[in-house]
């Protein structure tokens, strides 16, 4: 009985000095475990151990624009259909223009560390800093309709506003000669100057005007509203009493677009001078189901939001490598043009209102740039 204790006892001190060679203190398995439980991508910049869902913040250039609006209810589309994959936080300042509380709400994200950021800037300067700011800690910045004087940011989603402009030209002239004006001045209206995408649109309408259509004017001057429908209605209406030849409106935003077609409205002019504008919202509609708009020419704001934060999954949880796939880092959202022939075809309505998909009313396919 005794050599048999002592046999086990012998077996058991064998035992424990092989654990004891073999294993690894107990504070160096823990930071092993901590480590390995972190994202691989510690930089945000991409890799499949990324935590899930992705802290993803959604900046829009105003809360109080229903295109601004449109582009939130794509963001939050994705959100609720992969829900796995990412929470959406969405913010911006309330008027367009509001450069300083921009950037602002923009440093203060890029201070608390999301995952990623998607961002549609008024301006084209003054969100660079924390744009840049962003990059350099390992945070990926998807732009968003509006491009920044930057070679720092990881993906830019917007409308070809140029070719944008120069469809809108097309549907002006369409419209001009449908009521039989064959000459006469063309005026724009925009919301302000300096940014590059207003500016991007003026170019593609008014070389379209230029080199195809001669026989109409441009009015020499581009009028500013500073995003304010009522200030839009006001320059079209001193234009307007001082040249009573004008035939043509192109409105360069929605702002804009809905003061030349309320002044249109507001002096019965719609038999005699045709208005086109560039993105879509509730009045547009209005407007253009009444007569007092010919066209509209509209982005994908929704598609903006919906594939921003796509993107933006993709680069962090996947490692998608945009520059391999889009050397210039930019995407095409395309648009399209509204009149009152296709406004109620089925398959736009979500495209032209996109609010209709939050309840249901409405569907669509989003589409595959990437």
């Amino acid at each position: 009985m005794k050599k048999t204790l002592a046999l086990v006892l012998a077996l058991l001190l064998v035992v424990v000095a092989i654990v004891g060679c073999t294993g690894a203190p107990a504070e160096e398995s823990a930071s092993a475990s901590a480590s390995a439980s972190e994202p691989a991508g510690s930089d945000n910049q991409g890799g499949s151990d990324a935590e899930l869902p992705l802290d993803v913040v959604v900046q829009v250039k105003a809360t109080e624009s229903d295109f601004w609006q449109y582009m939130i209810v794509g963001a939050e589309q994705y959100a609720k259909d992969y829900p796995d994959r990412v929470k959406v936080t969405i913010q911006g300042p309330t008027k367009e223009l509001d450069y300083d509380k921009a950037v602002s709400l923009l440093e203060q994200v890029v201070a608390n560390k999301p995952d990623a950021i998607v961002l549609a800037s008024s301006s084209s300067d003054a969100t660079v800093p924390a744009v840049e700011d962003a990059m350099d800690q390992g945070i990926p910045v998807v732009l968003a309709d509006n491009m920044l004087n930057t070679e720092k940011y990881t993906a830019f989603l917007a409308t070809d506003n140029i070719a944008g402009g120069a469809l809108a030209a097309d549907a002006l002239v369409e419209g001009m000669e449908a009521k039989g004006k064959t000459s006469g001045k063309v005026l724009v209206v925009s919301s302000s100057a300096g940014s590059l995408v207003m500016e991007a649109r003026i170019k593609g309408f008014t070389e379209q005007m230029k080199n195809k259509y001669t026989q109409y004017e441009m009015y020499p001057e581009i009028l500013y509203c500073e995003n304010d429908v009522a200030k839009a209605l006001d320059v079209c209406a001193q234009t307007f009493s001082a040249n009573k030849d004008i035939v043509g409106v192109f409105g360069g935003n929605n702002m804009s677009g809905n003061g030349a077609s309320r002044y249109i409205a507001q002096e019965k002019l719609a038999d005699e001078v045709t208005c086109v504008c560039y993105d879509s919202d509730p009045e547009e509609i209005k407007n253009l189901r009444n007569g007092d708009l010919y066209a509209m020419i509209i982005q994908d704001p929704a598609g903006f939001g919906y594939k921003g934060v796509d993107m933006a999954y993709k680069v962090v949880a996947e490692g998608y490598d945009v520059e391999a796939n889009f050397p210039d880092k930019y995407i095409d959202t395309g648009c399209t043009k509204i009149t009152a022939e296709n406004i109620d075809a089925p398959e736009l309505q979500a495209l032209i209102d996109p609010t209709l998909l939050k309840d249901g009313k409405a569907t669509r396919e989003w589409p595959t740039y990437f």
